[in-house]
């Protein structure tokens, strides 16, 4: 096998397109014949994709596990999986939208996250995961990483959303929930629920942080990840909450 160290782009197969959620979907890629590749945590790729009014486009993607519940890590793959929000607007969401199966997409290798600390996490008591959106993505496979690895004795993840329709991967979160129940604790949150919702409403806010996160100590870890203006307000709240800021990685 060859596997992927370079820079530059590899040339790879649309095996499968998955509707998650409104305007959610999970690409699965096969990686180029006789090629495997070890994706570590908190990573991003480059696509690359050709688009009929300008000569290329390319946007960063956090890949995926294939398997929440059979996760391995430092495991080769021969598939990669990235869930990804397609846009009414936007070059990269357009030229995603013409892709169809068996169309090649060129990918890069992955580029590790600069501010992620492993040493931190494996010996985090608690780790606290807050997500917005598909800001879910880099924890479908942190959390079965540290449920797996790491001797955390909490895992707290806190997922806002605006609607029902925008939740995905609820059904695999909920058998990891099943799986780890002493573990593992997720409550999600709708900013424009509907009246049947059974989910708790609002957005992040002081109120809802300081009700749910236990109160800080030097061996905790928090996660963030979602779009910028929720991960400011996240990180500028754990400040009012004197939550250290080298405990806080931004995604």
């Amino acid at each position: 096998l060859i596997y992927i160290v370079e820079y530059q782009f590899k040339i790879c197969k649309l095996d499968k397109i998955v509707k998650l959620a409104k305007d959610i979907f999970m690409f699965v890629l096969l990686l180029p014949f006789e090629t495997a590749i070890n994706v570590t945590i908190g990573c991003h790729m480059f696509w690359r994709l050709n688009d009929e009014k300008i000569n290329s486009v390319q946007r960063p993607y956090t890949p995926v596990s294939n398997s929440m519940h059979e996760f391995e890590n430092e495991s080769f793959t021969c598939s990669l999986c990235f869930i990804i929000k397609l846009y009414d607007n936007g070059e990269m969401s357009s030229a995603i939208k013409q892709l169809k199966q068996g169309d090649q997409v060129e990918i890069s290798r992955h580029f590790p996250s600069n501010t992620f600390d492993p040493v931190k996490l494996h010996n985090a008591s608690k780790l606290i995961f807050l997500a917005a959106g598909t800001g879910l993505t880099p924890f479908c496979t942190l959390t079965p990483y540290s449920l797996k690895y790491t001797t955390a004795s909490e895992i707290l993840i806190l997922i806002f959303n605006e609607r029902k329709c925008d939740i995905f991967f609820e059904e695999e979160f909920r058998l990891l929930c099943d799986r780890y129940a002493k573990r593992l604790k997720i409550v999600r949150f709708l900013s424009k629920p509907e009246k049947s919702d059974l989910e708790q409403r609002g957005r992040v806010s002081n109120e809802i942080l300081q009700e749910h996160l236990p109160k800080f100590q030097t061996d905790y870890y928090t996660f963030i990840c979602g779009p910028n203006g929720f991960c400011q307000a996240a990180a500028k709240i754990l400040d009012q909450l004197n939550w250290e800021a080298d405990s806080i990685h931004i995604f």
